[in-house]
């Protein structure tokens, strides 16, 4: 009959069991320990109990002197009539020395101490009291006359100078009559030599340990060693509960006969053990581990080789050749499965690369042809991060470390080379061994056509906010106009029936000043609004760019140098020439404001070039959205530049970061702009100063003799 690893398991189960009475016969072990430490205990908390009972008895001696005293009648009469023969006769130093008292205090009723006598108990003389006595001890104040008659207290106070044993009793006669004189104070401090005297009376080792907390109930144990066990139980105290402890030293002779029992019970067990421990090795040796032990091996032959075609022997019918049978079938699927994988990723057109330890082991077809390499062999042993830019590569060193396996990255890099392109990169570890599949896939379109739709949603957005504010512009400029015609034409008829010199006529003259000025502003509001009346021409920018500049020199400062660039040939555009002018001469006087009253650059220039989608995106407004060749006039300053939180808000009416500005040089511009179908760029860095460049669609040059001229609202 075939041995089966059921029998196999069934065999191991029977040894496991005799183990396993063995173990049984451990625990016993462990309970007698258990025994031994409870027995141990037991006699420590017993001698902990005689230590505290010891020290209580000294207490009750000292109370059972203080009630002999405070009941004669000399020390009532004393507290009476305070005859000092009573402290010469029975109270001197002695006295202390003879009942091993260190205090011995009589005390008035109003809490002040009538008779004061302290020694050092080992010397005999006299020292001063401890300061801090009557303040720890709290005695009460003028009690009445019941209550004074029956207050008793005796136990134990913390001092600074230590543990003081004491009692307090009332002085009344020798038949215990009131009322009360006074108190009676006797004190001995807890010290070495009480507790040595303790000791050898208790035959212990005994010891104090102070320190802050509450009272412990019960004998706290702590060992020291094997040979020595410390036991501590809480002595009570009457201000500071909890910060005193009797400690008893105790030889550990029961601990070590319990070690000693346990050691050989550890020894019958571990023969025991040994014994049946080395039967089921060598069960598990002969009929599973080393046919386990094969299967292993030709595994491993196999995955180091990557001979998926390869196959183990399957020997037997129990469960290890069940098992053998199982990984041929295992190798036969995943034969088939690396065959589809292959024609998967070779038929992909994302980049797939596997990586190990930063250098690429593997690359698909579309991974060669990502980087533009000849062949998969010169990709194979190169470190990934060299396919990216320079400023990717630690993110990708990074992303390849052995903690990232249980969080794959994923993250988008600009690949080396002349194209610069956007791939996408994920990271997936594709094994423990540090093997890592990474599959790329060129974004660069996408993420194009995304800016592109951000910048077109943005201008839109723009424009609308402008549009919206021009109509309102616009609206206010055409109501105000028939206001200011109103005013200037009553003006003028007010001015002709008026004497010249009459007082009147500076008034009124006065009004048609103001009133023409009213007026520019509204042609200002209609040009931003794009509702004035443009008379299209055909316009050189080169000239237009000359002559305004040089009429803006004149009134400017001479601190600025101006630089002209004018495009040497003729670059027509059509459009009017006064608004264009306006244009070119509030950008140049923008320029000259940004610039204020420190000395500067500027640069102002014209011609026609091809501009692309990079820098169209940067467009605050207009209506050119194509790249293409473009007619430009381009305003350049080294001024202090726009802040980024300002610059969306530069083309609104009446928004100026300059005092004296009325805010619509800059929105006139926009307009007038917008109504030529051009298009205007900012670009500005603080410090660094500021760029307008306004574009136009280019015009075909036509002969003098042809030029026209129309009308454009």
């Amino acid at each position: 009959m075939a041995m089966t690893l059921r029998r196999t398991t069934a065999l191991i189960v029977a040894v496991t069991l005799l183990g396993t009475a063995m173990g049984v016969y451990g625990f016993s072990t462990l309970v007698t320990d258990r025994t031994f430490s409870e027995l141990e205990h037991s006699y420590a908390a017993r001698d902990v109990d005689r230590a505290r009972n010891a020290i209580a008895n000294e207490i009750s001696e000292i109370d059972t002197t203080v009630e002999d005293w405070a009941s004669w009648d000399a020390t009532y009469a004393y507290m009476r009539d305070r005859n000092r023969l009573y402290v010469e006769q029975n109270l001197p130093d002695d006295t202390l020395s003879a009942l091993d008292l260190n205090y011995l205090v009589l005390i008035d009723l109003d809490g002040r101490p009538v008779v004061t006598r302290s020694i050092e108990r080992e010397s005999g003389n006299p020292v001063p009291i401890s300061p801090d006595l009557f303040r720890e001890l709290r005695l009460p104040i003028n009690q009445q006359q019941g209550a004074a008659d029956g207050y008793r207290r005796a136990g134990i106070v913390l001092l600074e100078d230590g543990p003081l044993m004491f009692a307090i009793r009332p002085v009344l006669t020798s038949e215990d009559h009131g009322p009360a004189r006074g108190y009676l104070l006797m004190a001995r401090y807890l010290d070495e030599p009480v507790l040595e005297r303790l000791s050898e009376q208790t035959v212990l080792d005994l010891s104090l340990t102070t320190g802050a907390g509450t009272v412990v109930a019960g004998t706290m144990m702590t060992r020291v060693g094997d040979e020595t066990l410390h036991a501590s139980g809480a002595l009570p105290t009457e201000n500071e509960p909890g910060t005193i402890r009797v400690q008893v030293v105790i030889d550990r002779d029961i601990a070590r006969e319990g070690t000693r029992v346990g050691w050989w019970m550890l020894a019958i067990a571990a023969g025991v053990t040994l014994i049946f421990g080395t039967a089921i090795f060598w069960l598990l040796e002969r009929l599973v581990a080393r046919r386990l032990r094969r299967l292993s091996r030709e595994l491993s032959q196999i995955g180091s080789s990557g001979e998926l075609g390869r196959r183990v022997a399957a020997e037997g019918r129990d469960e290890v050749g069940q098992l053998a049978d199982g990984i041929n079938r295992m190798l036969a699927s995943l034969e088939q499965s690396a065959g589809r994988y292959e024609a998967l990723v070779g038929s992909t057109p994302d980049a797939i690369y596997l990586v190990r330890e930063g250098s690429i082991v593997y690359a698909n077809p579309a991974g060669v042809a990502f980087v533009g390499a000849a062949d998969e062999a010169e990709l194979t042993g190169r470190p990934l991060e060299t396919l990216a830019a320079q400023r990717d590569r630690a993110a990708i060193r990074s992303a390849l470390t052995p903690s990232n396996q249980a969080a794959p990255a994923r993250f988008e890099v600009t690949f080396a080379g002349p194209a610069r392109r956007r791939v996408d990169l994920a990271f997936v570890p594709a094994g423990s061994d540090g093997l890592w599949q990474v599959s790329g896939r060129d974004v660069t379109e996408l993420r194009e056509r995304e800016a592109r739709e951000r910048t077109f949603e943005r201008r839109m957005q723009e424009a609308q906010r402008l549009e919206s504010l021009g109509l309102l512009a616009g609206g206010i400029a055409h109501d105000f106009n028939n206001i200011l015609l109103a005013v200037a034409g009553n003006a003028a008829i007010a001015k002709l029936e008026v004497d010249s010199k009459s007082p009147a006529a500076e008034s009124i003259t006065e009004i048609e000043t103001a009133a023409f000025r009213a007026a520019d502003l509204t042609r200002q509001l209609l040009a931003y609004a794009g509702n004035g009346q443009l008379m299209i021409q055909q316009v050189d920018v080169a000239d237009l760019v000359r002559d305004t500049v040089k009429l803006v020199r004149r009134v400017a400062g001479s601190f600025v140098v101006v630089d002209i660039d004018a495009s040497d040939r003729p670059v027509f555009i059509e459009g009017d020439e006064v608004q264009l002018r306006q244009v070119v001469m509030n950008l140049v006087t923008n320029a000259f404001d940004a610039l204020g009253d420190r000395p500067g650059h500027m640069r102002v220039s014209s011609g026609a070039r091809a501009f692309d989608a990079a820098e169209l995106s940067l467009i605050r407004s207009g209506v050119i959205t194509a790249s293409g060749h473009y007619a430009f006039i381009s305003v350049s300053d080294d001024g202090p530049g726009i802040p980024p939180d300002t610059i969306n808000r530069v083309f609104e009416p009446f928004y100026s970061t300059k005092g004296p500005g009325r805010g619509l040089g800059l929105a006139a511009v926009i307009g007038i702009v917008n109504a030529h179908r051009g298009a205007i760029i900012v670009e500005s860095n603080e410090d660094h100063g500021t760029t307008f460049t306004v574009l136009f669609p280019e015009a075909a040059a036509v002969s003098s003799g042809a030029a026209t001229a129309s009308v454009r609202r």
